[in-house]
């Protein structure tokens, strides 16, 4: 009981991102920039594999950063948005909104949703460093963080 109790206070609180069809792509990478630049525990899950496990880690003390695109995903996206919702976890849109709810950060439309992946992640990098700033990191030379990887 000791050791799980000192893991929940030490384990760093962790951060969902979701996104789907060329958005799980960017999800993937901005859970990547938190954990780098933050020091943020986040998880990416595609919204498509989302409700197949991955959801029980979803509540109330869990946000969510969701990626809404403008393409053929949308519907099903915002199906797990409400899902979500009803979980209680608060959640952070970026891209378009859905009927239910305006994106919290909108982006604008790239007239493509080939293009529109890029316009979200650029978003996401912005605000990856923002929050790193407020965590008390500089989001310009992360810890630990090699830019050369080695194979041999």
């Amino acid at each position: 009981r000791d050791l799980a109790a000192q893991l929940a206070r030490d384990v760093p609180h962790r951060l969902l991102v979701l996104g789907r069809g060329l958005h799980a792509g960017v999800a993937a990478e901005v859970a990547l920039k938190f954990q780098e630049t933050a020091g943020l525990a986040a998880l990416p899950f595609s919204t498509a594999e989302f409700a197949h496990g991955p959801a029980r880690l979803a509540d109330p003390m869990t946000p969510a950063l969701f990626f809404q695109a403008r393409d053929a995903t949308a519907p099903f996206t915002a199906d797990t948005l409400r899902t979500l919702g009803g979980y209680g976890t608060p959640v952070t849109v970026i891209g378009a909104g859905t009927p239910d709810r305006a994106a919290d950060l909108p982006t604008p439309d790239s007239g493509h949703p080939l293009t529109d992946p890029a316009v979200s992640a650029l978003a996401a990098q912005l605000l990856t460093a923002h929050l790193a700033v407020q965590r008390g990191e500089n989001p310009d030379a992360p810890p630990r963080l090699s830019k050369v990887t080695r194979t041999r």
